[in-house]
């Protein structure tokens, strides 16, 4: 029996992954890079202003508009390091920035999925379609999301560890600065379950990031940035006004 319900898990999720590709490819048309704009328009605000400027809601608003594809404003409030990560792809149009950004993330989703998977292909099949099977996942990519690559990290972390790498291990384990509120527990995690070296590097790695993004804003920056965390939930959209 399970050598049948394998196979046919894997065709189902060969099915679902197809169905939302295709859905994420439509939503990606209809909103194009829908919060890829906020990095983007804040890596524009680093450029044009300086670095402690990016969480001023008075530049942040008329930059992330100005891109287009969207009239919804919702404020840059990610960490500096994912805008430090995007801020090179300002140099060339927003439309080929972003497509190099799906490119990536879509790479690093199914790197992690690979990278977790066993060796043997029809699991590698269903690790991949579990992935990209389910659609709150797939959309991640299309909509310029950093979520894939700390999937990555996370999974690159637990490789290294696997290989008794504890100081790459924690090194990877910090690219979760890029987003850390869906990933901060996993270093507690390893902590608790006495995985301290590692631990350890990610901590230094992560108070390294910290102490560049505060040189990097300067005090004004940084109290920008608390303020704007602060009043972030009034920031969220309202309910759509029709219903299924």
């Amino acid at each position: 029996m399970g050598r049948l319900l394998t196979p046919a898990a894997a065709a189902a999720l060969v099915v679902l992954t197809v169905f939302d590709v295709v859905l994420s490819a439509a939503a990606t048309t209809w909103q194009i890079g829908t919060d890829f704009r906020m990095p983007y328009a804040a890596g524009e605000i680093a450029r044009s202003h300086g670095w402690q400027h990016i969480y001023e809601l008075s530049l942040q608003h008329p930059a992330v508009l100005g891109l287009g594809h969207s009239d919804l404003f919702f404020p840059y409030l990610n960490a500096p390091p994912w805008a430090f990560l995007v801020w090179p792809l300002t140099f060339i149009p927003y439309p080929v920035a972003y497509a190099i950004c799906v490119v990536v993330m879509t790479a690093c989703l199914l790197a992690a999925a690979l990278l977790a998977a066993p060796s043997d292909r029809l699991h590698r099949i269903i690790y991949v379609g579990s992935a990209f099977g389910s659609l709150e996942v797939a959309l991640g990519p299309g909509f310029g999301q950093p979520a894939a690559l700390v999937a990555l990290a996370i999974v690159g972390c637990w490789r290294l560890m696997k290989a008794d790498r504890p100081a790459l291990a924690g090194l990877a384990l910090a690219v979760i600065s890029v987003k850390p509120n869906i990933a901060l527990l996993v270093p507690l995690a390893l902590l608790l379950a006495g995985h301290t070296r590692v631990f350890i590097y990610w901590a230094a790695a992560t108070l390294a990031l910290v102490a560049v993004s505060a040189v990097a804003l300067q005090p004004s920056g940084v109290q920008a940035y608390l303020v704007l965390l602060a009043g972030g939930p009034r920031f969220h959209a309202p309910p759509p006004a029709w219903t299924l």
